[in-house]
């Protein structure tokens, strides 16, 4: 009996304490693109960014988000064409004043 509770006890352990590296969407696998800045999760928009709806070409544009405003990586998408989408938030405060426009949504790179 002794033996069949510290095994229940180890399971329960390993149970708790293994998935704490892991997001409640799986493994997130941050991959360095060359724009990174200062390896944080802050990038800066370009001359063409649309935020979209949706991590598609084809999804509403939000809004267009003039250059260099700074964005923030939430997460990363890959269609079946290949191409990489990421969800951002505009991190910029003279943007989020207006309540009027989203400040998420996909933005292709």
């Amino acid at each position: 009996m002794k033996l069949s509770f510290s095994w229940s006890f180890l399971i329960l352990f390993v149970a708790l304490i293994l998935p704490v590296d892991l997001p409640a969407g799986g493994s997130f696998n941050k991959k360095d693109n060359g724009w990174e800045f200062n390896n944080s999760n802050i990038y800066f928009a370009n001359d063409s960014c649309h935020l979209r709806s949706h991590p598609d070409a084809s999804g509403f544009c939000l809004r267009q988000i003039p250059l260099g405003t700074p964005l923030r990586l939430m997460r990363t998408w890959k269609n079946i064409d290949g191409s990489l989408w990421f969800q951002v938030q505009i991190y910029s405060l003279e943007m989020i004043d207006n309540n009027t426009l989203p400040i998420r949504g996909w933005v292709s790179v």
